[in-house]
């Protein structure tokens, strides 16, 4: 007669194994259902080092806990065995991030670095909920929905598309990879939108912007960097600047956060043959006072000169320096 083969929680007992050593095989056995039941009623915990996709056993999938070490492929799936059911800790101690579920039915991301809870219904794995922690924060998986305002010390990164109805502060980077609608003030070091962006209050960057789509801003912008606006291929660059008839539309140009230039669409009402919302050029002092503006850019086409600011003399002058004589321009 020969004995089956026994798995007794990983250690494997065969024939040749009880026929050369019954006594030491039977210890063996029984420190293994000890060790097992011990380890299900004082921890739930199971360390399972892998090195690519993994189908655990019936005991090791009877754990609450399980600890994933090893060096594996990004995709990777730690496979329950059939019957699981109920809920499961696992954490990511891996170099990639893992998928986690039966043989079939849906899965789970398990990130490296992570822990992710997971009920498991005997056919399906989903999130028990969808924040992810990790080393250095925590990942959400699914849509996010912030009720009061969103206060975030380092770095958020979006992989989907981001909407926020309150007020949103980002310590760190702040990257949206699909559309962005912000409706509160937002302020951040640095943002990235891939997809277009809307914010409908108040923009404050203290580094760079930077947007593959479009950005609207019904509200005010402050960038503490550089701006910059490329075009895909065979595509125009704009930079629209909107607002009602009658309402200015201005470009500020500041020196050491002082006024320099306004220039913009004037208030001037707009009426027929193409009058009104003219094109201005105010100029400011040191002090950042208003001196007045320079000229009018009209949309008839006729360009008008504020001859109270031009010099009225050509003395000292520059060549090719516009003057004032006697309301005359004159080029020096």
């Amino acid at each position: 007669m020969t004995i089956s083969t026994l798995d007794v929680h990983g250690n494997v007992i065969t024939d040749a194994m009880w026929r050369a050593d019954w006594e030491g095989t039977i210890v063996l056995a029984i420190e293994s259902i000890v060790n097992f039941q011990l380890g299900i009623e004082a921890a739930g915990l199971l360390p399972k080092a892998i090195t690519g996709p993994v189908t655990l056993s019936g005991p090791e999938s009877q754990n609450i806990a399980f600890v994933i070490t090893g060096t594996a492929t990004a995709g990777d799936k730690i496979t329950f065995a059939a019957g699981f059911l109920g809920l499961a800790v696992i954490v990511n101690l891996t170099n990639a991030d893992l998928i986690a579920g039966l043989a079939a039915g849906d899965t789970v991301p398990i990130v490296t670095g992570g822990v992710t809870a997971a009920v498991c219904d005997g056919t399906d794995f989903t999130l028990h909920t969808g924040v992810i922690g990790t080393a250095t924060g925590a990942k959400i998986i699914g849509d996010l929905l912030i009720t009061t305002d969103l206060a975030v010390t380092e770095d958020l990164t979006v992989g989907g598309s981001a909407v926020i109805d309150v007020n949103a502060s980002v310590g760190g980077t702040f990257g949206v990879v699909g559309t962005a609608t912000f409706d509160g003030i937002v302020t951040a070091v640095t943002l990235s939108i891939s997809g277009n962006g809307g914010v409908a209050g108040n923009l404050g960057v203290d580094g760079t912007l930077t947007g593959d789509g479009e950005a609207n801003f019904v509200g005010e912008g402050s960038f503490g960097n550089t701006v910059s606006v490329t075009a895909d291929a065979a595509t125009e660059a704009a930079i629209n600047l909107d607002s009602d008839a009658g309402q200015g539309a201005w470009l500020k140009i500041y020196s050491g956060g002082i006024l320099r230039w306004k220039i913009g669409k004037n208030l001037i009402a707009e009426g027929g043959g193409n009058t009104g919302g003219g094109l201005d050029f105010w100029a400011h002092d040191a002090a950042g006072s208003l001196v007045g503006n320079i000229l009018t850019m009209n949309r008839d086409g006729t360009i008008t000169f504020n001859t109270t600011l031009l010099p009225t003399s050509a003395a000292g002058l520059v060549a090719g320096t516009v003057w004032s004589n006697a309301g005359v321009l004159t080029v020096a």
